[in-house]
């Protein structure tokens, strides 16, 4: 199936899931989070589209992890998608409070879960429907998880991950694995890499590549993916801001 403008919609939809949902670009050390900003440049079949990712730590403890996509074709908007999730830290554990998902402009969709680690039960909303999900140590939402995947390659914890995401009416638990290394050339300079994919069940066609700068704090620098139908998306990093340290 080829895609164009002309039904911009699902294309975005597989933007987002993709830069938004599925690549990881947490900013951590092997001990703690580092609060970060980045921007990126995505595009499939001729959409273009500008991502941004910003972790902030706040007053009251608790952390605010932010994704922005805006999504345009011949100068045009066609949507924007807002991710947030506010977590706090529990030891080395990310606990995750609220989760919110907002697409807007040709299309528009909105999500929320919130988390009672007290009663281990998150509940998930959308639309005019809500789902109560039973949670279990660890238990991620969907932006979230994007910080556990490079917390685990700092503490150099295998080759091999699990992370468990609660997202809709359950849970997801999504797997990925370290296949190799490589000096990766980019709009910031040579970046040392970490390269990961997630793993797939054998009858899925697609693929996920992902490319994490080890000597900065494992910032997603690079991603590719294919999707079942054969569009190639590609995500790159433009620039990035690490604790008041910009390179």
């Amino acid at each position: 199936m080829k895609l164009s403008w002309r039904n911009p919609q699902t294309l975005i939809c597989t933007l987002a899931i993709s830069v938004l949902m599925i690549a990881g670009s947490s900013m951590v050390t092997a001990q703690s989070l580092t609060t970060f900003s980045s921007e990126y440049s995505a595009s499939a079949n001729g959409i273009k589209a500008k991502a941004s990712r910003k972790l902030q730590h706040l007053d009251d403890g608790s952390y605010h992890f932010e994704n922005t996509l805006t999504a345009k074709f011949a100068g045009a908007t066609l949507a924007t998608l807002i991710e947030t999730s506010k977590f706090e830290m529990i030891g080395e554990l990310i606990a995750p409070l609220h989760y919110q998902y907002s697409l807007t402009g040709i299309s528009s969709e909105s999500k929320l879960i919130d988390f009672d680690w007290q009663a281990m039960l998150a509940v998930s909303s959308e639309a005019s429907k809500s789902w109560t999900i039973d949670l279990f140590k660890n238990t991620q939402d969907p932006l979230s998880y994007q910080l556990v995947l490079p917390r685990y390659l700092a503490n150099q914890t295998g080759n091999l991950f699990e992370i468990p995401i609660a997202d809709g009416v359950g849970i997801e638990i999504q797997r990925f694995r370290i296949i190799g290394e490589e000096v990766l050339d980019s709009a910031i300079g040579t970046l040392n890499c970490v390269i990961v994919e997630r793993i797939k069940e054998v009858d899925d066609k697609r693929t996920t590549t992902i490319w994490f700068a080890k000597d900065h704090s494992y910032l997603l620098a690079k991603l590719e993916q294919t999707t079942a139908s054969g569009i190639i998306i590609s995500l790159e990093l433009e620039s990035a801001s690490l604790e008041k340290a910009p390179f």
